[in-house]
């Protein structure tokens, strides 16, 4: 009997680290959560003096639009939705969330709006000099 217990336990422990990890990877690549990441980035190299590269790598690669302006980054599926597919054949849908602002310095935002093309890239950058930042793919 206690055997049968332990195993029940171990089966219930494991399916929920598993599940809870496939939860995690899906989170990661949510649109909202790059969005929140390229928020920061932005205002940690406007703090940077100097010339500064950042490149987010997108394991599962979705088509997206990165949008910045002077004081707003958005990452937005370039459908209404981006719904994200586990393993096990279930999904999790994300909507388009408002644009968040960043700490700018002065520096003027060259590039506005660039398209992530999930068959061509894999990184979302964002390239600082002295003067001017831009958001971008590679």
């Amino acid at each position: 009997m206690l055997s049968i217990v332990i195993l029940v336990a171990v089966i219930i422990f494991w399916s929920v680290s598993y599940g809870a990890g496939m939860v995690g990877n899906i989170m990661q690549e949510a649109p909202q959560i790059v969005q929140s990441s390229f928020a920061s980035y932005a205002s940690i190299a406007c703090g940077v003096d100097g010339d500064m590269t950042i490149s987010h790598r997108l394991t599962k690669q979705f088509p997206l639009y990165a949008y910045m302006n002077d004081t707003h980054v958005q990452i937005r599926p370039a459908e209404g939705k981006y719904t994200g597919e586990t393993e096990r054949g279930g999904s999790v849908t994300f909507g388009t969330k408002p644009p968040i602002p960043f700490i700018n310095c002065g520096t003027e935002v060259v590039r506005k709006n660039v398209r992530f093309n999930e068959n061509l890239n894999h990184y979302v950058t964002i390239n600082k000099t002295d003067v001017s930042m831009q958001i971008g793919v590679k």
